[in-house]
């Protein structure tokens, strides 16, 4: 059998992260450490170097971030953790593995594309369910339900979606805008809504176990991502 332990390292105390990473790998003894986004890869990779234990790590995003910023010095310090302590990088698509060859210099055969699969039976959207969700978060049946679900911070990009409802409400009056998740960002963004008058048109659901369910009632997806 495979047993797995998943470690959240941005709930980690950060200036002791490393220690609590490489506390958790000497206690479970993995077989493997798989990591994903720069923090986990930094740490993780050092730990397992250092514990002997194969590393491999799945990448999302692409871009390389603007010179001379915080951003840029851990996408450096990603790179070498990559190159150096990884063994295996997993890609989502080709075009993400050929971006990655180029910005962080890794070596083809230590880069891999393994495509995302969904089972898209899951979002299969019958009427029942459609209207238990709407029912349970206060939104009208016959409403165009756009939602997106993400952690609520700014690199999401969910102002730009508000500051656009009142345009887009405009041409869909029914339109309804569904936030399913948590973050910093919130509160802030709680205010833009009042701000904007858009409370009957806006709801935040907050952090939730059912988003296949919630997708199922839903008619659009937003993702404003930066």
């Amino acid at each position: 059998g495979i047993g797995m332990r998943t470690l959240d390292i941005a709930r980690l105390r950060q200036p002791d992260a490393y220690r609590q990473v490489a506390s958790v790998i000497e206690e479970t003894q993995p077989d493997l450490l798989h990591t994903q986004l720069e923090f986990a890869t930094i740490l993780g990779g050092l730990a397992a170097r250092r514990r002997a234990i194969p590393c491999i790590c799945t990448l999302h995003t692409m871009g390389r971030p603007a010179p001379r910023t915080s951003d840029a010095l851990r996408f450096r310090l990603e790179s070498r953790a990559l190159r150096r302590w990884t063994n295996r990088v997993v890609a989502v698509s080709e075009t993400a593995r050929n971006e990655y060859l180029e910005t962080l210099r890794l070596d083809p055969g230590q880069i891999v594309t393994i495509y995302n699969g969904i089972d898209t039976e899951r979002f299969a959207s019958p009427a029942k369910t459609r209207r238990g969700v709407r029912a349970d978060l206060g939104i009208p049946v016959s409403a165009v339900l756009a939602v997106t679900v993400a952690v609520i911070r700014p690199p999401k990009g969910i102002e730009d979606m508000l500051d656009a409802m009142p345009y887009v409400l405009k041409a869909v009056p029914d339109i309804h805008y569904l936030l399913v998740g948590n973050g910093p960002a919130r509160r802030q963004l709680e205010g833009r809504v009042q701000d904007l008058g858009l409370t009957e048109h806006v709801t935040f659901a907050g952090e939730r176990d059912d988003v296949a369910r919630i997708l199922k009632a839903a008619d659009i997806f937003v993702l404003p991502t930066h």
